[in-house]
């Protein structure tokens, strides 16, 4: 990064630090939350509501599901509709907030 052990390295990882931590409480409590949401909404499971709802990798996820007693299908397509909705609503979002 550049930054070397300097007091502003010592700056920037306090800031970093603080800026990381509010990040992942938030995505966790999202998680959560949607989570919550397809078992009572959508009568999910608990094991797939949560594979379903976890922020991160399809690929990782739907390995670790396999091992599990969760719903591989319902898991693998929740993150391709994530996926493809993010890419489809991600530039039209940017496109709207440009114009």
């Amino acid at each position: 990064m550049g930054l070397g052990f300097s007091a502003e390295f010592f700056g920037t990882l306090v800031q970093l630090a603080g800026v990381a931590l509010i990040v992942n409480a938030a995505q966790m409590l999202v998680w959560a939350l949607a989570a919550y949401i397809l078992v009572r909404a959508f009568r999910f499971d608990p094991d797939t509501a949560t594979f379903a709802a976890a922020p991160g990798g399809m690929g990782t996820l739907l390995s670790i599901t396999g091992e599990t007693d969760a719903d591989l299908v319902s898991v693998a397509f929740t993150h391709l509709f994530r996926l493809s909705a993010t890419i489809v609503v991600v530039p039209l979002l940017v496109a709207t907030m440009l114009a």
